[in-house]
C-alpha cells in the first residue's frame, strides 16, 4: 500500500510553514542574527516546498511495436484511457497523470522544427533535384506543399519500399502533406485540449500517421481514483523505430524515469529489435531500474505448458542480457476486459468467455499480474516515497534541532550570567571563523585542481585513440555496403546508379550507430563522472567532519548543553546523485549536418552512363564493374564529408558537455558539500558573537528576553514531536 500522497504533502508543507514561523518569531527577538537566519533558511524552505509540490515519480513503459504497451497501461489504470494497437512509426511519448477529470493535452511541434525535418528528408528522395527550391520550404505555403507533392508523385513503387515495408522518410513526408489541413488550426497555438465528449478524439493523434507526425508530446489526465498524484506513467512508442531521432527522444525520457517497465509479447518472444534496445539500456546503466513483463496473447497458447515454454525461453534470453532481471507473466488484455466486463462489445465478450474456460492459464496469469502490482507498489513506489518524505522530514528535523540548541545555549548563558563562559564562547567563535576560512579555501583549491582533471577526462573521452570519436570514425571506415544493390541495367548500353539510396542508407546506419552505440556510451561516461564528482567532495567533507564535530562539542561544553549527534550528517554520494538533473539530450548527439554539396552529389537521383558506355562499347560486366567503382568513389567522398562534419560537431558537443554539464556539476557539488559542512557550525558564528553584549543589558530587558526564548523553546519542542510523529507514519 502506498502513502496517501495528498495528506502527506499537506502535513509536510504545514511542518515547513511552522518551522518558518518559529524562525520568523526568533528574528523579532534577535534582529541581527535572526534576520541572518531568515535569509539563510528561506531559500532552503522555498526549495523544499517546490520539491514537495512538484515531486513526480516517472515510469516509462517501453517495448517493440505491437507488444501491448498501451494495453498494459490501460489494464494497470483499469480503463481504456490510451489508444490500443496504434502501431505507427512515430516517437510520440504519451504521459499519464492524475487530474480532476479526463482530459488530454496534445502539444505540437513548432513550424520551424516541422519545416527543417521536411527539408532534411526531402533531399534524400531520389526524385529530388538540386535547385528544387526546398531550402526555403514552408509547410504553410500552398505552393511549397504543391512542390513537395510533385516530388513525391515522381517516385515509383520500388522507391517507396524499403526491405519488406514502406520507406520511412517518404511515409513521414506523405503524412506531413496529408495531415496538414487538420492540424493547421492547432500549430500556431502549439496545444489542443480534448475533454468531455471530445476526449477520445486525441487518440487520432497517436494512431493516424498523418497527424502523429506533427505531435511533440501528449499528456493525459485521468480521475484521481486511478493514479496517485505524484506518479507519471509514459507510453513510449518507437523503441524499434529505424529513425534515430525516435530512439533519441525515448532515451531522453528514459533518463528522467525512475522506473522502466519493458514489455515483451509472448507471441513473438524477444525480437532482434528488443535485444538491440536492451543492449542500449544496459550501456546506459538503466537495466537496474527495469522490470520485464511477458505479455501473454492468450489466443496463441493452447495450454499452460505452451505458455510456460514460451516464458522459459524468453526469460532465458532475457537473462543473457540482464542477469538479475525481474519478470512477470501477465495478460494485459484479459485484465482490461475483466475490469470492464460490463462495457465490452459482443466480440470481446465472447473472447473473454473463451479464455475463461482454461482455469489453469487464467489462475497463472492473474497471479503474475497481482505479483507485479505488489512488486511495483512495494519495491518502487513505497520505497521511493519513503526516501523522499523521510529525507525531507529529517532535513527539517536537523534544522529545528540546531535551532533549539541555539535557544538552549542562550538560555543557559543569560540565566547564569557567567561572564567567563561568555569570553570562552567568544574565543571559540574566533576559532570557528578560522575553521570556516580554512575549509572554504581548501574546497576552492580542490575544485580548481579537480576541474583540470575533469577537463582532461572529457578531452580524452572524445579525442584519444580509444575515444568515442575514434569508434564512430572506425564505423564509417568499415562501412562497406553491397554496391550491387545500387546499380541496375538501363537498356543495352547504359546502367543507372541510385546515389540517393546509397547516401540515405549510409546516413541511416551512421545515425543509428550514434544513437544506439555512441550516445549510450556518452551517458555512461557522464554518470561515471557524476559519481566521481560527488565522491570527491564527499570525501573532502568527511575529512573535515571530525573538526566540525569537535567545534560543536566545544561550544556545548562551554555552554553546558548536551546533544549527541545521532548520525553522520554528510549527504551520501547515492543520495546526492538522486537529485533531478538535466542530462545532455540524445538528440544533440545526432544533430550534425553533412555538407550540402555532398548531399547534392549523392542525391541527384539516378546517374545514367549511357553516352559513356556507347562511346567505349563496354561489355555489360565491364559497365557494371565501372559502376561499382564509381559508387565506391562517391561513398568515399560522402564518408570524408561525414567525418569532417562529425569532427566539428563533436568539438562543439564536447565543449558544451565539459563546461555546461561536467564542470557545472563539479561547481554545484562543491558548493553543496561545503555549505552542508559549514551549516553545522555557521549559526554559532553568526549568533553568539552578539550574546556577550546582551549579558550586559538591564535585568528587566534580559528577563523579558528569557521569557520569550522559553516560549519559543516550548513551541520548538512541540514541532519536534510532530516531526517525529510524521517520520513514524512514513516508516
Amino acid at each position: 500500500m502506498t502513502i496517501d500522497v495528498s495528506c502527506m504533502n499537506d502535513e509536510l508543507l504545514e511542518i515547513v510553514n511552522n518551522t518558518e514561523d518559529i524562525i520568523l518569531s526568533y528574528s523579532k527577538l534577535d534582529e541581527r542574527s535572526g534576520l541572518d537566519m531568515v535569509k539563510k533558511y528561506s531559500g532552503q524552505f522555498d526549495l523544499i516546498e517546490k520539491n514537495i509540490k512538484e515531486q513526480m515519480l516517472k515510469i516509462a513503459v517501453v517495448g517493440a511495436i505491437k507488444s501491448g504497451k498501451s494495453t498494459f497501461i490501460n489494464s494497470f489504470l483499469k480503463s481504456d484511457f490510451l489508444k490500443r494497437g496504434a502501431g505507427v512509426i512515430t516517437s510520440v511519448v504519451t504521459r499519464v497523470r492524475r487530474g480532476k477529470s479526463v482530459k488530454a493535452y496534445v502539444s505540437f511541434r513548432n513550424i520551424e522544427e516541422i519545416n527543417i525535418n521536411i527539408r532534411n528528408f526531402v533531399v534524400l528522395i531520389p526524385s529530388f533535384e538540386d535547385g528544387d527550391g526546398m531550402e526555403d520550404f514552408d509547410i504553410r505555403d500552398d505552393s511549397c506543399r504543391k512542390k513537395l507533392s510533385d516530388i513525391l508523385d515522381k517516385l515509383n513503387s520500388e522507391q517507396l519500399i524499403e526491405g519488406d515495408s514502406r520507406e520511412s522518410k517518404t511515409i513521414s513526408l506523405c503524412s506531413c502533406l496529408n495531415g496538414y489541413k487538420r492540424v493547421e488550426p492547432f500549430i500556431e497555438e502549439g496545444l489542443k485540449i480534448f475533454e468531455n465528449d471530445d476526449f477520445n478524439e486525441y487518440k487520432d493523434f497517436v494512431s493516424d500517421e498523418s497527424l502523429a507526425v506533427y505531435v511533440k508530446d501528449i499528456l493525459v489526465e485521468i480521475p484521481e481514483t486511478a493514479l496517485d498524484e505524484n506518479i507519471e506513467i509514459a507510453d513510449c512508442q518507437g523503441s524499434d523505430s529505424t529513425n534515430p531521432l525516435h530512439i533519441a527522444r525515448i532515451q531522453d525520457y528514459l533518463l528522467k524515469a525512475g522506473f522502466i517497465i519493458y514489455i515483451v509479447s509472448s507471441r513473438t518472444g524477444l525480437r532482434q529489435a528488443d535485444i538491440k534496445f536492451l543492449d542500449m539500456l544496459k550501456k546506459m546503466g538503466l537495466t537496474k531500474r527495469s522490470v520485464f513483463i511477458i505479455n501473454s496473447d492468450m489466443s496463441e497458447h493452447g495450454d499452460i505448458a505452451d505458455l510456460k515454454r514460451v516464458e522459459s525461453t524468453t526469460v532465458e534470453e532475457l537473462k543473457m542480457i540482464v542477469s538479475d532481471a525481474d519478470f512477470f507473466t501477465v495478460s494485459a488484455l484479459y485484465e482490461l476486459f475483466t475490469e470492464n466486463r460490463a462495457f465490452l462489445g459482443e466480440k470481446d465478450r465472447l473472447r473473454l468467455e473463451q479464455w475463461e474456460i482454461d482455469k489453469e492459464i487464467i489462475e497463472y496469469l492473474e497471479k503474475g499480474f497481482s505479483g507485479f502490482r505488489n512488486y511495483f507498489f512495494k519495491e518502487f513506489i513505497s520505497k521511493k516515497q519513503f526516501f523522499f518524505y523521510s529525507g525531507i522530514a529529517k532535513k527539517i528535523e536537523n534544522i529545528v534541532m540546531d535551532f533549539r540548541e541555539r535557544i538552549v545555549i542562550k538560555q543557559n548563558l543569560l540565566e547564569t550570567e557567567d561572564k567567563e563562559k561568555a569570553l570562552e564562547l567568544e574565543a571559540q567563535v574566533k576559532k570557528v571563523r578560522e575553521i570556516k576560512e580554512l575549509i572554504k579555501n581548501t574546497f576552492e583549491g580542490a575544485r580548481r585542481k579537480f576541474d583540470r582533471i575533469l577537463k582532461d577526462d572529457v578531452d580524452k573521452f572524445f579525442n584519444s585513440p580509444e575515444s568515442i570519436q575514434s569508434d564512430i570514425f572506425g564505423f564509417i571506415s568499415n562501412y562497406h555496403p553491397d554496391f550491387k544493390k545500387y546499380v541496375s541495367k538501363n537498356g543495352e548500353f547504359s546502367v543507372k546508379i541510385d546515389y540517393s539510396r546509397l547516401y540515405k542508407d549510409f546516413k541511416q546506419e551512421l545515425d543509428n550507430y550514434i544513437a544506439q552505440e555512441s550516445h549510450p556510451s556518452i551517458i555512461a561516461f557522464v554518470k561515471e563522472k557524476e559519481t566521481e564528482i560527488a565522491l570527491h567532495y564527499y570525501e573532502l567533507s568527511t575529512f573535515y567532519e571530525s573538526m566540525i564535530l569537535e567545534a560543536k562539542q566545544n561550544f556545548r561544553k562551554i555552554t553546558g548543553v548536551s546533544r549527541k549527534e545521532t548520525s553522520q550528517f554528510i549527504t551520501s554520494v547515492e543520495d546526492f546523485n538522486e537529485r533531478e538533473v538535466e542530462l545532455p539530450s540524445a538528440i544533440d548527439s545526432i544533430n550534425y549536418n553533412v555538407s550540402i554539396k555532398t548531399v547534392s552529389i549523392a542525391t541527384t537521383g539516378f546517374v545514367f552512363l549511357k553516352k559513356f558506355f556507347r562511346k567505349f562499347l563496354k561489355s555489360s560486366s565491364s559497365m557494371e564493374g565501372d559502376s561499382l567503382k564509381a559508387s565506391e568513389k562517391i561513398l568515399e567522398k560522402i564518408k570524408k564529408e561525414a567525418q569532417k562534419a562529425l569532427k566539428d560537431h563533436f568539438l562543439n558537443y564536447r565543449e558544451n558537455l565539459k563546461f555546461q554539464y561536467i564542470l557545472k556539476s563539479s561547481k554545484e557539488a562543491c558548493y553543496f558539500y561545503f555549505s552542508e559542512l559549514i551549516s553545522k557550525i555557521d549559526f554559532y558564528v553568526s549568533d553568539f558573537s552578539e550574546i556577550i553584549k546582551f549579558t550586559e543589558k538591564e535585568m528587566d530587558i534580559k528577563k523579558k528576553y528569557i521569557e520569550d526564548i522559553n516560549s519559543l523553546r516550548g513551541t520548538t519542542d512541540l514541532l519536534l514531536e510532530r516531526i517525529e510523529g510524521f517520520l513514524e507514519k512514513v516508516n
